[in-house]
Parts: C-alpha cells; structure tokens; sequence
C-alpha cells in the first residue's frame, strides 16, 4: 500500500513525456546511465551500486546490478534503508567511505536531481539535521549553503568543495580521494544548474569507488604541495580541472589521494594531464591504474 501513491506519480510523468521534452531528457538520461553500468561493469553480486532508494527499481533492472536500497519494501532492513541518505549527507569523506565499503559498493549512482532530494535524505538519515541542511523559501524548502560541504554535493561538483573563491585552495576538503567519475550523461536536467558553469546539470553520474592512489612528496615544513589534472569526458562534453593539495608535516613530508589514473582506464574519462608542484619546482605526473587500485605510492622527485 505504501508504494502506490509513488508509483502514481511515476506513471504519471510517464504518461506525460511527449508532452515534456525537458523531462524526457531526464528520464533518458538516467536510463542510459543505469544501461552503462550494466555494459561497463563486471558482472556479479559480491558488489552493489549506492543510490537514493527510490533508483533502486531502475538499478536493478535496467543496470542488472545488486543495490544498497529499493523501494521494493522493508525486507532490505531500516539500516539498508538509511545508508544511502546518510551517505549523501555525511560532510567527513572517511565517514562515507566507511558505508561504501560495509555496504560493499563498487559504485554510487548519483541523479542530477540529487539536491531535490534532501529533505527526503533529512527525513530518513536524522529530521534533526533539517536546520541544518534545509531552508524555507517562499512557501517551500531549499537547500542550505551547508549541503554544499555533504559528500552529495561535492559528488554533482567533480568530486570538490564547492566556496566562494576568496576562500583558499588549502583552506577547502580535497577532492574525494577513493572515488572517481567514470560516467557523465549527455543529457541534461534543465531544472538544476551544473556548481561550476551554471549550465544545466548532467542528468546523471556514476562513481566508481577505487582504494585511490597515493602521492608522497618531500619539502620544507607546511610548503604547499599541489596536483593539478584535467580529466575529458568527451561523450557528454564535460571537462574536470581538479587541484589536489597538501602541506608537508613537520618532517617535511606530504601525501595526496588521487582515484584517478593517467592511463585511458577512468570509464569514460580521458587524463588530459597530471602536473606537480612544490613550491618553485614542477613536473608532469603519471599515475598508473596499478596505484589507483591500492599498488605501491608515487614519491614525487
């Protein structure tokens, strides 16, 4: 009884789509993106893919793949339930990585329409942290400039924290360092704005959770070590200009966490370029998949 009203509305939008070319282009985005799972990644069941539950139905069977949370009913258990909502609104990165990995999720699946969705992660994840995560507007509720810090966010930002540019680099979370886009759909959500250029945002992304790579380096005391990589997805005309940072420890040493590799081996995305730098010196950087997948650390010269 629970799920008629929800798939009421879903047959209705549905029934609409010739009329809707804006919503058709969101339905078939995510379609598509559910299809590239099942055609890009190892079959199986001793993984699942992290989403809202309400993807759940679409995941497995257009995907083929085992998720964390449907709606098929609450046989899955109240934790299953909860995770994906807790995930998407955890702030501390190594929090979130610890769901993907009891939940054992190879990959998270993540909508455009993701921040439509928040008060739903509030109502299911804590209602306390609705002040925090929500704000009433105009007879309804929007999200916060804290979501902006939640892994949800970050994930519909390439993976980095979205703050006003007076803010500095080091000052900022990193980029996620166990998960990398490996799928961006060509279609578009005209109703969201893509954080970075205001266009309208992808419809959908996949993320592949990776051990990530790690970079050490050696400098001075609390000098700044940075990682600069561009990533192509030229299907879906999107680009990442990624900035990984650290200072080194009082012993001269800093490490970075990188999920990507320089090779052609990120799902769709090409590795333009992967530069370094420590104070006034420079290179390029290779990162092999070996690294990415847990193999021994890249020193910087």
């Amino acid at each position: 009884g629970l799920q008629w009203p929800a798939l009421a509305r879903s047959w209705r939008q549905l029934g609409g789509i010739e009329h809707a070319g804006e919503r058709s282009d969101v339905l078939l985005g995510e379609r598509l993106a559910c299809e590239w799972i099942r055609t890009h990644t190892p079959a199986g069941d001793d993984y699942s893919v992290l989403a809202h539950w309400d993807r759940g139905h679409a995941l497995e069977w257009a995907a083929d793949r085992p998720t964390v949370a449907t709606n098929f009913g609450s046989y899955v258990g109240l934790d299953s339930y909860r995770d994906p909502a807790r995930f998407f609104l955890a702030e501390e990165a190594l929090a979130g990585r610890a769901i993907l990995e009891a939940r054992r999720a190879r990959y998270v699946f993540v909508p455009g329409s993701l921040p439509g969705q928040v008060e739903s992660f509030v109502r299911i994840a804590d209602p306390s942290l609705a002040g925090r995560y929500l704000l009433a507007r105009d007879g309804g509720v929007v999200t916060s400039p804290r979501w902006l810090s939640t892994l949800g966010a970050r994930l519909l930002n390439g993976g980095a924290q979205l703050a006003p540019p007076e803010v500095p680099l080091e000052e900022l979370s990193p980029p996620i360092g166990f998960l990398r886009l490996v799928h961006v759909s060509p279609y578009r959500d005209a109703r969201f704005s893509d954080p970075r250029t205001k266009e309208p945002l992808s419809a959908a992304f996949v993320w592949e959770h990776v051990p990530g790579a790690t970079v050490a380096a050696r400098g001075a005391p609390e000098e700044l070590v940075r990682v600069d990589l561009a990533l192509r997805y030229p299907a879906a005309d999107y680009g990442l200009e990624l900035a990984f940072v650290a200072r080194c420890d009082e012993s001269g040493v800093a490490r970075l966490w990188i999920p990507y590799s320089t090779e052609a081996t990120n799902g769709d995305a090409v590795a333009l370029r992967a530069r370094w730098t420590i104070g006034a010196r420079s290179g390029e950087l290779a990162i092999p998949e070996s690294a990415v997948q847990g193999g021994a650390p890249i020193e910087l010269p």
